[in-house]
């Protein structure tokens, strides 16, 4: 290493992390030990939410949950464990609720109190990501079901929070959904698919228009 002792002097004080938190690891197949769990941070700052991975739709479904638990960033204190196993979180934009899937369902609770206050179920498929959009009135999911051969019939679903009613579906027979993102004005969804392996589509993404479900 050609690099100086300032270099490593500066690295060593300023890398250190501010604080560590030990949250335990449901481990139930060999595969847990290669997956990494999923953290989030709330727009309030100091609320952190642990929870399961489900970046990986290749391994056990089993793999993907992991204990869904709020901390306290200030403390590194556990304040809730909201459910036993969960994963995919979303905090809205006030950062005072947090949407997780548990059980292939999508849970809202409401903090500091840790109360459930929304349960929307009605997917058909594995679950993969929910996503909050900005305005807090509005909850996407998405995911996919595997057919025969591989092939894969994807999801999405639009939720309005306030209404406590379905506010889009959309289904593809050819493609799962594997991630969403909301741009900053909302006014746009962003799908990233999975396609069959070998196809020519592999990997893209495409922006939606949620109100009609079209490809803007």
């Amino acid at each position: 290493d050609l690099r100086g002792w300032e270099w490593h002097y500066l690295n060593a004080t300023f890398q250190k992390p501010l604080r560590s938190v030990d949250v335990p690891f449901v481990s139930r197949t060999k595969y847990a030990q290669r997956l990494s769990g999923s953290v989030t941070w709330s727009p309030y700052k100091r609320w952190i939410a642990t929870s399961g991975n489900s970046n990986a739709p290749y391994y056990p479904l089993e793999v993907w949950n992991q204990p869904l638990q709020i901390w306290d960033s200030d403390t590194g204190k556990l304040v809730h464990t909201l459910a036993p196993l969960g994963r995919a979180t979303a905090w809205n934009g006030e950062g005072d609720r947090i949407a997780a899937v548990v059980d292939n369902l999508i849970k809202i609770w409401e903090l500091p109190s840790g109360k459930l206050v929304r349960t929307f179920k009605g997917h058909g498929g594995t679950l993969l990501h929910v996503a909050w959009r900005p305005g807090n009135n509005q909850i996407a999911a998405g995911g996919y079901d595997i057919g025969e051969k591989g092939t894969r019939s994807g999801e999405l679903l639009v939720w309005d929070v306030t209404k406590d009613e379905l506010a889009l579906d959309l289904k593809w027979p050819d493609r799962g959904v594997q991630a969403l993102a909301w741009n900053p004005d909302g006014l746009s969804l962003a799908v990233a698919w999975i396609f069959p392996y070998g196809s020519l589509n592999e990997n893209s993404i495409s922006l939606l228009n949620p109100t009609s479900g079209n490809e803007t």
